[in-house]
């Protein structure tokens, strides 16, 4: 399935070109904000627990491959980056897990609460808070956090990243950021 859609009770597959449904799964708490996630043999689900499944055969429930209470996002959408999983909390921290075992394998405070989803290029993840504060992590150092840039306005909206510029909106203005 091409196309996945979550309620709080459910996510189902479907094939985007008939509408016809390929596989339903049934779970309690599941979260109706933030996407799954997908990386072609798993699915990635956000609620109460982060779940991961791997769709089966056509009108087959999926296999749930494991759960963890650990991972949570909040309104963030997760992301996935590298084959590992990123999402960020409602309190603002930052979980970094294997997708193969649901293991934690770091976490970094973060001032928070988070809307805007985090994006991901050049072994960085770009979040942006609702105060406006951009926060850049180093995917592959111990010495996570790189910068911390307020911009000053309320931000709700995830980035954007093209031609190595990063574009983020406010309610009154688009910010660029790069160099030339």
């Amino acid at each position: 399935a091409k196309l996945l859609l979550q309620s709080t009770g459910d996510i189902s597959g479907y094939d985007p070109e008939t509408g016809r449904k390929k596989w339903s799964h049934r779970a309690a708490g599941l979260d109706k904000i933030p996407t799954p996630v997908a990386n072609g043999e798993s699915v990635f689900v956000p609620g109460g627990q982060l779940m991961a499944i791997r769709p089966l055969k056509d009108g087959e429930a999926p296999e749930v491959l494991w759960t963890s209470n650990k991972i949570r996002a909040a309104t963030a959408s997760p992301i996935l980056y590298q084959a590992r999983l990123y999402a960020v909390n409602s309190v603002g921290v930052l979980t970094c897990a294997d997708t193969e075992s649901g293991e934690v394998l770091w976490q970094e405070r973060l001032k928070g609460p988070f809307s805007a989803s985090p994006v991901a290029a050049d072994d960085k993840l770009y979040l942006v808070n609702e105060e406006g504060t951009t926060f850049v992590i180093d995917t592959k150092s111990e010495d996570r956090l790189l910068a911390t840039n307020p911009l000053g306005e309320t931000l709700l909206g995830s980035p954007a990243i093209s031609g190595g510029h990063i574009f983020v909106r406010s309610d009154g203005h688009l910010f660029c950021i790069g160099s030339n």
